[in-house]
């Protein structure tokens, strides 16, 4: 691969000559980003751009055409449509980030908020649970609480307290 420039030997001609690219196409990509190469794709009679993602894998960053699909040597609308292309996936994963980051910092004052109801409910509810442990441990509040009937006292015949 030479200049980022990869022809198999056995390229398609088109219209009887071998496609070539504009001379400043290859420094003008590079302007926009050296990690990028132009292949010609054989089976599909068309040229193409690559790049490498974080891992080093290649992907087809464009496939050069026409809107009907046709043939299209690289010009500038390519170098426009790869720069809209890293406009776009930069500006998506900067709204992933910013919305991941949003999400996360909601989920931490989500947790710090139950964790405040909970603690505030049991400031709130200890009393409750303080008297009825009082109760069931006097002789009244056995009575009242551990045994059937409750709620009624044979003093009032029977009627609720």
């Amino acid at each position: 691969m030479d200049n980022g420039i990869y022809i198999p030997d056995n390229a398609v001609i088109i219209d009887g000559a071998k496609p070539s690219l504009p001379v400043n196409f290859i420094r003008q990509l590079n302007q926009i980003n050296t990690q990028l190469e132009v292949h010609w794709e054989e089976k599909l009679d068309k040229w193409s751009i690559w790049g490498r993602n974080k891992h080093g894998m290649p992907y087809m960053a464009l496939l050069i055409k026409n809107d009907d699909g046709s043939y299209r040597p690289p010009d500038g609308r390519t170098l426009a449509q790869i720069r809209y292309n890293m406009w776009w996936s930069t500006r998506i994963r900067d709204r992933i980030w910013k919305m991941q980051n949003k999400y996360e910092t909601m989920l931490e004052k989500t947790d710090e908020k139950l964790e405040d109801d909970s603690y505030q409910m049991g400031k709130e509810i200890a009393p409750v649970l303080r008297s009825l442990a009082d109760a069931g441990t006097s002789s009244h509040g056995k009575s009242k609480f551990m045994h059937p009937g409750f709620g009624k006292s044979k003093q009032h015949g029977g009627d609720d307290i």
